[in-house]
């Protein structure tokens, strides 16, 4: 293998002189699959907007702090 450095415009000029000789293509179909739809809802808390994942009605952060029983003040105050 040659590990010389080559230049960009180089290497292009010796792919297209070895045509079919280096690579090749054709048409494929991919199949992608389909994404859930996500659901986005408002924190009852803090009023953050988050992914919803099930019933819950409060962010990550809010609920991580509601089963510590910590309290935040959104008053600013």
């Amino acid at each position: 293998m040659n590990a010389g450095l080559v230049s960009h415009e180089e290497a292009i000029s010796d792919l297209i002189r070895a045509e079919d000789g280096v690579y090749t293509w054709e048409m494929v179909d991919v199949k992608v699959p389909e994404k859930p739809v996500k659901r986005i809802a408002v924190c009852r808390e803090c009023g953050e907007s988050f992914v919803l994942r099930g019933d819950e009605g409060l962010c990550r952060g809010c609920a991580e702090r509601s089963s510590k029983n910590i309290q935040i003040d959104l008053t600013g105050g």
